[in-house]
C-alpha cells in the first residue's frame, strides 16, 4: 500500500510480515538504452517498487522518459536531479505511475520514503540547491531512523569521488544524515563512484547507472532493510 503524508512520526504501520523489494537507480539521462536496462532488471528482480534518484531526463523532452516510466508494472518514486528542469515537477501529474517524492513522506509497506530534489554542482563539491539549508530543514522533521532518504547528490565524503580524486557531495546533507541517522540513503550524480558505504548506522548507496553499475536491489521486511546488493 502506498500513501503520502507530510509527517511520518505517527504513520508507520504495525502490521507484521510486510515485505518489499526495491530496485533503485539514478541518472537515466533520458537514454532509451538505460531505460531498457532498468526495465529488464526490474522484471528480472521481480521488484515491487522502482526508486529513481534524479536525472531522469537530459534537459529536453522530459515527457518521453516520464511516459516510459509510466508504463512500468510497479510504482515509480522519483525526484529531480540537476538535468531535470524545474518544469518537470508540473508534468508528474500527467503520469500517475510516477510519484514525486520531494519534501513528502511516502509510506510503502511500512517504509517511509522521503525525497529532496535537485543538486547544484560547484567546483569539486555539490549543494542540493541555492537554498540548501532551507530545503534540508524542511525535510528534517520527516526523517528518522526508519526513513529511506532519496537525494540526487551523495553526502560529502561518501560515494562522491570524482575521477577518483575529489569529493563532490553535499556537506549539509552529511550533517543531516549524521543527526537523523536514516536507515538508508539513495543517491546518484557521481556516475563513477557507484556502490555502498556506511555513515554510522546509515547505509549510503550511490545507485547511478554507468557502464559498470546498474543500480541497487534492496529487500525490506517489516519496514527494516534486510538485504542490499549492487547490480
Amino acid at each position: 500500500m502506498v500513501s503520502q503524508t507530510e509527517d511520518n512520526r505517527f504513520s508507520r504501520s504495525k502490521t507484521k510480515g510486510q515485505r518489499l523489494r526495491v530496485y533503485a537507480v539514478a541518472d537515466i539521462h533520458g537514454k532509451q538504452s538505460r531505460f531498457e536496462r532498468v526495465r529488464e532488471n526490474l522484471l528480472r528482480l521481480k521488484a515491487d517498487l522502482l526508486a529513481v534518484a534524479g536525472d531522469i531526463t537530459n534537459y529536453t523532452k522530459p515527457g518521453i522518459m516520464l511516459s516510459r516510466l509510466n508504463t512500468l508494472p510497479v510504482p515509480v518514486l522519483v525526484i529531480r536531479g540537476n538535468s531535470d528542469l524545474k518544469r518537470v515537477d508540473g508534468l508528474f501529474s500527467d503520469f500517475p505511475n510516477c510519484m514525486p517524492a520531494h519534501a513528502v513522506c511516502t509510506m510503502v509497506n511500512a517504509i517511509p520514503f522521503v525525497g529532496i530534489s535537485g543538486t547544484l554542482p560547484i567546483p569539486f563539491r555539490s549543494r542540493i540547491s541555492l537554498n540548501e539549508n532551507r530545503g534540508l530543514k524542511r525535510i528534517e522533521p520527516l526523517v528518522d531512523m526508519h526513513t529511506v532518504l532519496i537525494t540526487h547528490t551523495p553526502p560529502y565524503g561518501y560515494r562522491d569521488r570524482v575521477m577518483g580524486r575529489f569529493h563532490a557531495g553535499s556537506k549539509r546533507l552529511l550533517e543531516l544524515i549524521e543527526q537523523c541517522q536514516p536507515q538508508l540513503v539513495l543517491s546518484g550524480h557521481i556516475h563513477e563512484d557507484g556502490g555502498m558505504s556506511m555513515i554510522g548506522k546509515t547505509h549510503v548507496v550511490n545507485c547511478a547507472l554507468s557502464r559498470k553499475s546498474a543500480g541497487a536491489f534492496l529487500r525490506f521486511e517489516d519496514g527494516i532493510l534486510t538485504g542490499l546488493e549492487m547490480i
